[in-house]
């Protein structure tokens, strides 16, 4: 009996040394709930850095800073968690680069960020952002054209083309390698088109358009409503009347509009332009908007 007694307590004795460990209690280990989009602020090294970016907005040939805050089951920032970034575009297409990686890991704040530099092509990019055990979060981004630096550039078919930029003095049709002359006799009309884009290539649509044809010592019109017609270039493809009704497409080879009946020697036609007959009489504007097309 005594030596059964001894037994139970050495089994007790045992069992109280190597007890099992208690359950993890539930604020006792904190687990990624939630994952939120704080937003885009432009990089550091660009003008205006720290300032907030609408998704819809980011300038070609910036870089902008995007944040994401991961949440516990308690409603608080979880540090310490792996956050992962994706990017989505059309056929692929790299419009966005990520010089300091795809991931980062929340600061105490429950924050972290990465970098999405864009060096100029504009468009569409989905954002996907993603935390292990969490559905993947997508915001839509889009780089626009930078128009603080346009480019047009004008082709008059049979003759050739020419380009002016932004804060260009120099008149493009100057030079008499680049002199165009349009023959007033011709029985049938040039197709002019004019494309503008930013400094990276990408098309200005929905941008006022004007072309003036000015003699010596003539200064630029301004039309209604309008800015200067040098914001375009002084130096316009030889037109040579009022501007006809008509649209101009910033992107794709397109007609300039409608152009007028006319006789040969009275009013050659510039398609989507009427010229007049006698250099005497040639108007020296076209004051009329055009509207560039997305394309």
């Amino acid at each position: 009996m005594f030596r059964h007694l001894s037994f139970c307590l050495s089994l007790a004795a045992l069992c109280a040394c190597d007890a099992l460990p208690s359950l993890p209690s539930e604020s006792g280990e904190r687990l990624p709930t939630e994952v939120r989009f704080t937003g885009l602020t432009i990089a550091e090294g660009f003008e205006g850095a720290g300032d907030a970016v609408n998704n819809d907005q980011i300038l070609a040939g910036t870089a902008v800073q995007a944040g994401a805050t991961v949440l516990a089951q308690d409603g608080q920032p979880l540090a310490g968690t792996l956050v992962q970034f994706g990017l989505k575009t059309e056929r692929w297409r790299e419009v966005f680069k990520l010089p300091q990686g795809a991931s980062c890991v929340t600061n105490d704040d429950g924050v972290c960020f990465i970098i999405l530099s864009n060096e100029g092509p504009a468009g569409a990019v989905d954002l996907e952002i993603k935390v292990p055990g969490l559905a993947p979060q997508v915001e839509a981004l889009i780089v626009v054209p930078d128009a603080s630096e346009a480019v047009v550039g004008v082709e008059v078919s049979g003759l050739g083309s020419f380009a002016w930029e932004t804060g260009q003095v120099v008149d493009p049709l100057a030079g008499e390698d680049t002199l165009m002359v349009l023959d007033r006799d011709q029985s049938s009309g040039n197709l002019v088109q004019v494309r503008l884009r930013d400094q990276f290539g990408n098309a200005l649509p929905g941008r006022s358009v004007r072309l003036a044809v000015l003699q010596d010592g003539e200064e630029p019109p301004v039309a209604p409503g309008a800015g200067p017609a040098g914001d375009v270039g002084a130096g316009a493809a030889a037109d040579t009347g009022a501007m006809d009704s008509g649209t101009i497409d910033s992107g794709t080879a397109a007609d300039t509009g409608q152009s007028d009946a006319g006789r040969a020697g009275d009013a050659a036609i510039v398609r989507g332009f009427r010229c007049g007959a006698p250099a005497e009489e040639i108007l020296s504007e076209l004051a009329q908007n055009c509207a560039t097309q997305a394309g």
